[in-house]
């Protein structure tokens, strides 16, 4: 039995998995904060709070005695400052002192998603020009060490980097030291900092060093089996003290496992919370499909000769949120769902008519723009609402469809090979799952089952003792679970979804040369 735990960008899940079937779960939500233009921070007091509120909620459940283990994942590429009382100076990971106090410093954490740091990137370009050749990724204002340089430049009170003993890159790689394992980034997470050379799988020290940030105060880099909980851990979470803590690959990775780790079906997956990405686990060396805006992430043993390739949009869920408040007036995800199913019925689930971009917060994928903005172009005098929501949520499919092998080539896969897997709140949207289906050519299959990254997760800490029952079981309940939800692909597909999916990208590539001299 495996306590698994995704902290999340919107909140905090977690659940009792037995051999891929979840027993029990329970989540937290949180909230985001932008206190200006570019801003993406959250507490992690708030983190805290959330996993201490879903352990006692999950304490109650009769198999909660059986839990051998804790597996933690969730947002990646989050900066974390944190302090530890009377603990001793010492190389990245060493926890000399692994009684002292641990805490996250006073502060905000800042997410993924924050640009502000724009100036600070190009300062470290400058003093590293091969940047992206030494973390084989394309960096900006989003990579770690240009968030850590802002803080350090600003030192603002709150963010005061002088009291930092620790740095963290995920909300799991801070709640499982505090629950009481070593400091430790997993190689996924590591990857997504901007900090991570590639080559050698370590810290890159010139890129530290331009970043004013301390070897010292890094965590080791790799994930797995890290420790157990202490009596601090216990008494502050509620997690029985001796449990082992694994830390599992960061949210892209573990849901990638969750989905098609281990399994003969589908090579890569979409994923529409948030933020949006089409994921694939692909040989070390494999030719991306856009290679100016794709990340390459690295695996932990036994997939390290793989990589994990993304395409990841800034705003997914979130663009369709503003949409439906701003468009539908207020109107709840049930409600705005009704309106546009009958809107594909009526016109057999053909193209709007406009064509849109979804980069709220600016882009990384499928072009890289810091300030780049939605839009919705094409409109006309009768043009409503309901058609003005479908172009957005078409937007964010055009656009991670540039990640998907062309949509023919999915006729020469086998059946299940050609599925499309879709997970995160928006594959409980019915007529976006329509919409995905009908871009893509291929037949969309909601994840309803058990959320992919909390199955992942524990698929990871059962990989890590060689229980290969729970990979199989895992796989076994993904297909069971979902199978009657597929939606299928419409019969003689509209190819004008190709069109517009070429010049969307025309679109995207117009706007964001247009952003930059705004």
């Amino acid at each position: 039995m495996i306590l698994a735990v995704d902290v999340g960008t919107t909140a905090l899940k977690a659940a009792l998995v037995d051999r891929g079937r979840v027993l029990a779960a329970a989540s937290r939500a949180y909230p985001t904060h932008a206190p200006e233009t570019g801003a993406a921070e959250q507490d992690p007091d708030d983190w805290c709070a959330a996993l201490t509120a879903v352990v006692a909620d999950l304490l109650a459940h009769p198999a909660w005695s059986d839990v051998e283990a804790i597996a933690l994942t969730g947002q990646m590429q989050t900066l974390v400052l944190a302090e530890e009382t009377d603990a001793g100076s010492g190389p990245a990971g060493a926890d000399p002192a692994r009684a002292g106090h641990r805490a996250p410093c006073t502060g905000r954490a800042v997410l993924y998603s924050d640009t502000r740091a724009a100036a600070e990137a190009d300062e470290i370009r400058r003093a590293v020009p091969d940047w992206d050749e030494i973390t084989g990724n394309l960096q900006g204002p989003t990579a770690n060490p240009a968030q850590w340089l802002r803080l350090e430049s600003t030192r603002e009170p709150a963010t005061d980097t002088g009291a930092v003993r620790r740095v963290f890159f995920s909300p799991a790689g801070l709640l499982a030291w505090m629950l009481g394992g070593d400091a430790h980034c997993d190689v996924t997470t590591a990857s997504a900092t901007g900090l991570l050379d590639a080559r050698t799988r370590t810290w890159s020290e010139a890129i530290a060093r331009a970043a004013h940030l301390p070897m010292g105060v890094l965590p080791a880099v790799g994930g797995g089996d890290i420790g157990t909980v202490t009596t601090e851990g216990e008494s502050r979470f509620g997690v029985p003290a001796g449990l082992r803590i694994h830390l599992a690959p960061g949210d892209a990775a573990a849901a990638t496992l969750g989905i098609v780790g281990g399994s003969d079906g589908p090579t890569e997956y979409i994923s529409l919370g948030t933020s949006g990405w089409v994921a694939s686990i692909q040989p070390l060396g494999a030719a991306p499909a856009r290679p100016e805006a794709e990340h390459a992430l690295l695996l932990d043993p036994p997939l390290d000769q793989h990589v994990l390739r993304i395409g990841a949009l800034l705003s997914a869920g979130d663009t369709a949120a503003w949409a439906r408040r701003t468009l539908l007036g207020g109107s709840s995800p049930q409600e705005a769902d009704a309106l546009l199913d009958a809107r594909l019925d009526a016109t057999g689930c053909t193209p709007s008519g406009l064509l849109a971009l979804p980069s709220l917060r600016g882009e990384r994928f499928p072009v890289r723009a810091d300030r780049i903005g939605a839009a919705i172009i094409g409109m006309r005098p009768d043009t409503d609402q309901v058609t003005m929501y479908q172009a957005v949520l078409e937007s964010v499919g055009l656009a991670l469809a540039n990640a998907l092998p062309p949509s023919g080539a999915a006729d020469e896969q086998s059946p299940e090979a050609a599925l499309l897997p879709v997970v995160g709140g928006g594959a409980a949207s019915r007529p976006w799952m329509r919409l995905i289906a009908a871009i893509t050519g291929r037949d969309a299959l909601p994840a309803t089952a058990a959320d992919a990254a909390l199955l992942g997760a524990a698929l990871a800490a059962g990989d890590a003792r060689r229980e290969d029952p729970v990979r199989d079981a895992a796989a076994g309940e993904r297909a069971d679970g979902a199978s009657a939800d597929v939606i299928p692909a419409p019969v003689g597909r509209d190819h004008r979804w190709d069109v517009l999916r070429a010049r969307q990208l025309e679109l995207f590539r117009a706007a964001a040369a247009l952003s930059d001299e705004m």
